[in-house]
């Protein structure tokens, strides 16, 4: 995406004024250049790849925008705090509504969301605790789980994943190490036990 550079002598301040005015090619600078790392660290927490950037940008947008499109929600920012500060809540915000929805368009396996009442996991304290879990492919297996994948296909996302990242490993013969259904069934297995314990820590922060 090609936008005018002219946008980067311009302050916070100047820029949403721009937006709010009509220019909404301004808008567009903050969340894909200025502020796109800010948008991708907040993305990239919950599903580990840029995959879902342009829907919560979107979503961003539509929030901003408002339901009178008159960009009434962000002329309210008062610059009593750092725009980017205020900027990230609003991302974040939007991160958690985005991801809360496609967990909830898919049937969160028993083996997770556990069978008694006592077990049971809200889908928001599950979304949290997979954003905890310090294990990179283990939330990216557990999200593709949660979005219906089988463990054959989640296999072929983590082995593309894995080239795009460089991080596809060889044995001594020179022969690559690739990911198969039956690993990712056993790497889901020991994530599961990790999301059961991050998740009990989560409600006892509840309490």
């Amino acid at each position: 995406m090609v936008l005018n550079q002219s946008y980067r002598d311009r302050t916070d301040q100047e820029l949403v004024s721009m937006i709010i005015d009509g220019n909404e090619e301004v808008f567009l600078f903050l969340l894909y250049d200025r502020y796109r790392a800010d948008v991708l660290y907040h993305v990239t927490a919950f599903d580990q790849t840029d995959y879902y950037i342009e829907d919560v940008i979107s979503a961003i947008y539509k929030s901003l925008k408002g339901n009178e499109h008159n960009w009434a929600p962000l002329s309210k920012f008062q610059w009593k705090c750092k725009f980017r500060t205020w900027l990230n809540r609003i991302i974040y915000n939007e991160c958690c509504h985005f991801f809360k929805k496609k967990i909830d368009t898919v049937e969160i396996p028993t083996s997770i969301k556990g069978e008694s009442a006592e077990e049971h996991v809200d889908e928001l304290v599950l979304m949290e605790a997979i954003a905890r879990l310090q294990d990179e492919d283990g939330r990216y297996i557990l999200l593709r789980v949660l979005e219906g994948y089988t463990s054959k296909e989640i296999a072929v996302l983590l082995e593309m994943k894995r080239r795009c990242e460089g991080r596809i490993k060889k044995r001594p013969d020179g022969k690559e190490i690739i990911p198969s259904a039956g690993y990712v069934d056993n790497y889901k297995k020991r994530s599961i036990i990790r999301i059961k314990a991050i998740v009990n820590v989560i409600k006892e922060e509840l309490l």
